[in-house]
């Protein structure tokens, strides 16, 4: 996964959250998808994903969700990994 941190700021960071909290908001808001084969591999790519970045983790860094920009049709976002007050890592997952 591509680190994005470089261009994540502090004042980015807008909710903190568990790894699972994120990725059962990520496949909930599929349940309007009628195909089950498309949510059993959603499903599937969030928990690799989820394992992958728990590797990255120490025991008291944080998750958060970040979003830059103020128009709905103007903003980037995703996850964010902060150790020590710094973000160390983070993904790039949308773009408005």
């Amino acid at each position: 996964m591509e680190d994005w941190s470089e261009l994540v700021y502090l004042e980015d960071l807008r909710r903190k959250v568990t790894l699972d909290e994120y990725f059962a908001n990520q496949v909930a808001q599929l349940g309007q998808n009628p195909n089950p084969d498309t949510v059993a591999r959603i499903r599937e790519r969030c928990e690799e994903m989820r394992c992958e970045l728990e590797a990255l983790a120490r025991p008291d860094d944080s998750w958060w969700e970040w979003i830059q920009g103020d128009e709905p049709l103007m903003q980037s976002g995703g996850l964010a990994l902060v150790r020590s007050g710094q973000i160390v890592w983070a993904a790039l997952w949308w773009i408005s």
